[in-house]
C-alpha cells in the first residue's frame, strides 16, 4: 500500500476518538455461506455505521460486494493504544 508523505498535504494529527470508535466495533463470528468456514471478522454494514472509511461499496448495488480495508482499521487501533497508555500513565503517577 503506498503511503508517501509526497502523496499527502495537509498533514495533521488525528482528532479520532480511538478508545470511543473502537469501543463501537463489533467484531462477529460466523460462517461463510460458499464455503462453510467458520471466521471472526466484521460485517461491512456494522462497520459502515462506526468507521465508513474502511468500507468500500454499497449495500443498494446487487452487482458487487461491500467490502472491508483491514488496513484501513489499524491506525483507530494505534490511536485507542495511544489513548490507553496516557490513561495508564496518568493513573500510575496519581498513585
Amino acid at each position: 500500500v503506498v503511503s508517501d508523505r509526497r502523496l499527502k498535504e495537509n498533514i495533521t494529527d488525528t482528532s479520532l476518538n480511538g478508545l470511543n470508535t473502537v469501543s463501537k466495533l463489533k467484531p462477529r463470528d460466523f460462517v461463510w455461506k460458499n464455503n462453510g468456514m467458520p471466521s471472526t471478522g466484521f460485517i461491512a454494514q456494522e462497520l459502515k455505521e462506526v468507521y465508513p472509511y474502511a468500507v468500500g461499496g454499497d449495500e443498494e448495488d446487487e452487482e458487487h460486494w461491500m467490502s472491508i480495508s483491514q488496513e484501513s482499521i489499524v491506525p483507530v487501533l494505534v490511536k485507542a493504544i495511544q489513548e490507553l497508555s496516557a490513561k495508564v500513565k496518568a493513573l500510575e503517577s496519581a498513585g
